[in-house]
């Protein structure tokens, strides 16, 4: 990369070094560069043979003129060719677009039957979803009864309206860097953490240097797609049933490898970008072998188990006879008094992290589900003074107890330990929320890893593509104010009044450079972002009292924010508002509500609005009354029927917490 004035001419050296191979050397003489030009220049040469994973260094000198201007140095892995595994099983695939198969066959003695939705699975262990096979709403050629009676199957990577499509929260992070969290699992045999990152080449799946799906909130601009893993992660459910195998991105919490397992058979949910990757890059190649291997040979855990919960016995003859008979109970949270009661000892702890607990029983059990942003104050288990065949995990946080045949699992952390921590300080209660999810993917894993099946609605979510829904929330905006009016100005003329950062508000300029005076003299601007978070009356409500913090009734303060629109098309805009608001759709007006007396609800207002192809800007003026300052706003995502523009039916099941929306990490603001 040359950016200094001028054209210049350089000489390349470089060198392999390690092993037991004779040093390689090359050279690339004469690179002609003008002025912010880039280059890509291939190094070439044959990998050394080795016979297991190897560590090498290239070496490089840049020099002008016989002066070396630069030194840098590289570090590769070498690993041994191998033969793809000729698995015996019988498989199936569904790969309509045919991207999977051409690996696929490689790895099978016999290669996989095609099939189609419809066709039955009987006798078939393994199936196979190519990528971008799904379509919206398409049937899938899988039921929850196949995996129950052991069929095991692969999704391979879709594009993420389809990920959401089973239910999945899926982000779009072309995630360069994976980690393994089940480190001793099949599918990462042979595989370090060093591996799981910048693979070779530039995966097709989704555009370089622009977004296809559309988020939200503001997103930093897409870079390009070169050494991607995974273009897309879905974010970790906290339902029974699923284990994380790798993870990424922030707190751990997306994984690109996600193993769904029910009765005796299982799905793993890959987004891993293996396509085009298997016989060129070797870790990719490796990974797929392993997948493929891992899945034919998946082995249910046939250990009976039993929850006992906090408001049932502890000493039931029953539940102490199923244990000594070979099955797991697995105890959760409860008052001490009860588990002292068992003469287990007790001690008082503060914990914001505990060990890792290091046992088969734990898998997938990592720092980012034992460490917390506010302390957790509970008592657990004493390191010693237990009942005979007891075990101490992860400082006192959970405790195995062996008796007869069987064992019991107690666990003493659960989320109602913060859940309503704060609960009269919004900040802080927010701030904790990401460790209340994370205590409850805690107890999940813990009940998936003793053998507890997944709710029966929870597999029948995950053999269906539902449509997406008819709405969907607008919930971030770019947000200014307030500006003070006086109490007694009607909302009419209020609404009336333009105030510094209409204009460009209802530009959807949001630059953050640009200040607006107001009459008292403050300086406002649009650095604010104001996220909806979950509201008692429903919906995602947008409070700008708390995002904006006036000091006294009657505020006003303007959001605005991007729709992104395939298509020119007609849509339904939602909204509520507390209390009074006038709100443009690319520039004009097309609702204004300055005489009403009801109690804000959502829905409550309903507007069509034509969208143009590409950005729709939607600015919305808010005038506060005497108990609150802000609004709720979605937008149907198709046609929509006017007549059926009410409530719609939340899905049966939700893999996530319903407020998992109101906290994005990746909210993106470029000042």
């Amino acid at each position: 990369m040359w950016d200094g004035p001028g054209d210049r001419s350089f000489d390349l050296q470089w060198q392999l070094i390690g092993g037991d191979s004779e040093q390689t050397r090359g050279s690339t003489n004469d690179i002609s560069m003008e002025a912010g030009d880039v280059l890509l220049l291939p190094i070439t040469f044959a990998a050394p043979d080795v016979n297991d994973r190897s560590e090498f260094i290239i070496e490089m000198q840049l020099s002008e003129n016989g002066e070396t201007l630069a030194e840098d140095s590289f570090a590769i892995r070498v690993f041994p060719k191998t033969s793809p595994p000729r698995l015996t099983a019988k498989a199936a695939i569904w790969d309509p677009e045919g991207k999977t198969k051409k690996w696929t066959g490689n790895f099978f003695a016999s290669p996989p039957t095609d099939v189609v939705p419809g066709d039955t699975l009987e006798g078939y262990d393994l199936l196979l979803v190519g990528r971008e096979a799904l379509g919206p709403g398409a049937e899938l050629p899988w039921s929850p009864e196949d995996i129950r009676r052991g069929l095991k199957v692969i999704v391979f990577a879709q594009k993420p309206r389809l990920w959401e499509g089973f239910g999945f929260i899926p982000d779009d992070l072309m995630s360069r860097r994976v980690f393994p969290n089940v480190k001793t699992h099949p599918m990462l045999d042979g595989l370090e953490t060093e591996d799981l990152r910048d693979w070779r080449g530039s995966p097709d799946l989704l555009p370089a240097f622009e977004r296809e799906y559309g988020h939200d909130g503001p997103r930093s601009p897409r870079s390009s797609n070169r050494n991607t893993v995974a273009s897309v992660v879905l974010r970790i459910p906290e339902t029974i049933g699923f284990t994380p195998i790798l993870n990424a991105e922030f707190d751990l919490d997306y994984s690109p490898l996600l193993q769904f397992r029910d009765g005796s058979g299982a799905v793993w949910f890959c987004s891993l970008d293996l396509d085009e990757r298997v016989d060129v890059d070797p870790v990719a190649t490796r990974l797929a072998a392993n997948l493929l291997k891992a899945a034919v040979n998946y082995t249910p855990q046939n250990t009976k188990v039993t929850v006992v919960r906090p408001n049932e016995p502890l000493d039931n003859p029953e539940v102490l006879e199923f244990v000594r008979n070979g099955g797991r109970a697995v105890i959760l949270p409860r008052p001490a008094t009860d588990i002292e009661a068992l003469g287990f000892s007790l001690e008082s702890a503060r914990l914001h992290r505990a060990a890792l607990p290091g046992d088969a029983l734990f898998a997938g059990i990592g720092p980012r589900l034992l460490r917390w942003r506010d302390v957790l104050e509970l008592d657990v288990f004493s390191p010693a003074g237990q009942p005979e065949g007891s075990r101490v995990y992860s400082d006192g946080l959970f405790l195995t107890q062996k008796i007869g045949l069987g064992e019991r699992l107690f666990i003493r952390p659960g989320a109602e330990l913060l859940e309503t921590r704060y609960a009269e300080d919004k900040e802080k209660h927010a701030a904790v929320q990401t460790s209340v999810w994370r205590l409850r993917q805690l107890t999940a894993q813990l009940l998936t890893n003793a053998g507890v099946s997944p709710a029966p609605e929870v597999a029948a979510r995950l053999a269906k593509l539902t449509p997406p829904p008819a709405f969907e929330d607008l919930a971030t905006w770019y947000a200014t104010g307030p500006f003070y009016v006086d109490r007694s100005k009607p909302a009419a003329e209020v609404l009336d009044q333009s105030f510094s950062a209409e204009t460009n508000a209802i530009e959807g300029n949001t630059s953050p450079d640009v200040i607006y005076p107001t009459p008292d003299g403050r300086s406002l601007n649009f650095r604010t972002i104001a996220r909806g978070q979950p509201h008692p009356q429903g919906g995602l409500y947008v409070d700008l009292e708390s995002a904006l913090r006036p000091d006294r009734l009657r505020s006003v303060g303007y959001a605005t924010r991007i729709v992104r629109s395939d298509s020119a098309r007609e849509a339904i805009l939602r909204l509520g508002v507390d209390f009074w608001m006038q709100v443009w759709v690319n520039g004009k007006t097309v609702y204004r509500l300055a005489d009403h007396r009801a109690a804000p609800t959502p829905n409550r207002h309903v507007v069509k609005v034509n969208l143009k192809p590409g950005d729709n800007v939607i600015t919305i003026k808010v005038v506060g009354g005497n108990n609150g300052f802000g609004f709720w706003a979605n937008i149907s995502t198709g046609t929509v029927d006017v007549a059926d523009i009410g409530g719609e039916d939340a899905d049966a099941v939700s893999l996530y917490p319903p407020d998992i929306h109101a906290f994005d990490p990746y909210v993106y603001h470029y000042w």
